[in-house]
């Protein structure tokens, strides 16, 4: 099923976006939910989710080492690589973005890594511009316009 996200239709939401980012140790499936409400007003979920068989290279969690990400010091290596390289895909930029942009309102929701990935994602998409200009292309790549324009 989809990590967790079993019954949630049955709760109104449906698919509105999806990918799959494979490396050489593993595959992260994003997935994004949405539900409408009558006055026009839609509400999405993104979830992350590592493949079940392989938990990437194990050897990237157990050492951490605090890095940069989006501006942002000690965020975890592994995880933050993890997250970079999804989101600078062409897959995140066409496919999840544009149906990111349609959504008043955007949770993320992931398990295990998952929930890491979602920690750091939502850390990044409720700032503002890093001032650190390093954090710049990571910023870049994942953020969003919200419906109207305003920036996420």
């Amino acid at each position: 099923g989809m990590n967790g996200l079993e019954g949630i239709s049955e709760d109104g939401w449906t698919p509105l976006a999806a990918m799959n980012h494979v490396t050489a140790s593993d595959e992260d499936s994003v997935f994004v939910l949405k539900k409408d409400d009558q006055g026009g007003g839609r509400r999405c979920i993104i979830s992350f989710k590592e493949a079940d068989s392989l938990f990437g290279d194990l050897s990237d969690y157990l050492f951490y080492s605090p890095s940069a990400y989006c501006g942002k010091d000690s965020v975890h290596n592994g995880v933050r690589d993890e997250l970079s390289q999804i989101t600078h895909t062409s897959q995140y930029q066409d496919v999840i973005k544009p149906a990111l942009e349609t959504c008043q309102e955007v949770t993320c929701v992931g398990y295990s890594l998952g929930g890491s990935l979602c920690n750091i994602f939502t850390l990044c998409a409720n700032q503002g511009m890093p001032a650190d200009p390093d954090g710049l292309d990571d910023w870049e790549a994942l953020v969003w316009q919200k419906p109207g324009g305003e920036p996420e």
